[in-house]
């Protein structure tokens, strides 16, 4: 979890495939909401991530994730 969080703030190359399944290792759901949670849970020293739920046009969900600032 820690080679991530480096990685996402740029301090740290992001090298392989293997590395990042041993990271992401959770599978991603068909569900906005569980996916959200996973998320949140995943990133929840970075209190810069920004999770968001859209409902499109067509009345299905979207998940928006960015880092503020």
């Amino acid at each position: 979890m820690g080679t991530f969080r480096k990685w996402i703030r740029g301090r740290q190359a992001f090298r392989t495939q293997a590395q990042a399944n041993q990271i992401l290792n959770d599978t991603i759901s068909a569900s906005v909401s569980v996916n959200a949670q996973q998320i949140s849970r995943l990133f929840s020293e970075i209190p810069q991530l920004i999770t968001r739920t859209l409902v499109l046009k067509t009345g299905q969900k979207a998940l928006l994730v960015y880092m503020e600032g």
